[in-house]
């Protein structure tokens, strides 16, 4: 059984948590079949601000720059050094722009391994998501199917295997990940 947990750290949003707890109850089952991957034992969605998604974007991308260090595959070092000259320098760039207000939905591995969708809310509305009902259950089935990725990959990349090394050349991993969330 999935323990499915909307947690509004805003305390501001109390009828958008129990829209989006709605929208996970109808549509978890229909993912798992429609991706045959198995849903975690905990769905975690966390209604944020965007001084958390920056913070917790950031602190993201920083993970996985860590984690590119701790492993060695032959082509890890050019790909290291432009995460750490490109990516973060960009994204501090280009966080306190963007601060949260135009990212819908993310979903990342958290500290304990488990996947988590950070939602803001004012994000959702300045998007149009909240306009429609159907907006906002495909923006949840989306970021649910990442977490179910996550799981059946037991929360390593994917491109962490020599043999997914041309996948990741090509910088065609996320389009793989998102074209299957879609």
């Amino acid at each position: 059984m999935t323990n499915l947990l909307v947690l509004d750290e805003t305390k501001r949003h109390s009828e958008l948590r129990a829209q989006v707890e709605t929208v996970l109850e109808q549509v978890a089952p229909l993912v798992r079949e429609t991706t045959r991957l198995e849903l975690p034992s905990v769905v975690n969605f966390r209604l944020i601000t965007p001084e958390q998604w920056q913070a917790d974007s950031a602190a993201d991308l920083s993970s996985h720059v860590q984690r590119f260090r701790t492993r060695k595959p032959r082509w890890q070092a050019p790909v290291i050094n432009l995460i750490e000259r490109v990516s973060l320098a960009k994204f501090h760039q280009v966080a306190p722009v963007l601060g949260g207000v135009l990212v819908m939905g993310a979903t990342a591995a958290g500290p304990s391994d488990q996947s988590t969708t950070m939602l803001v809310p004012e994000a959702l509305r300045h998007s149009g998501v909240l306009s429609r009902p159907e907006y906002l259950t495909q923006l949840i089935a989306h970021e649910l199917t990442h977490h179910l990725q996550s799981l059946a990959t037991r929360h390593r990349e994917v491109w962490a295997d020599e043999k997914a090394s041309a996948i990741v050349r090509s910088g065609s991993i996320k389009f793989l990940e998102e074209g299957h969330a879609y």
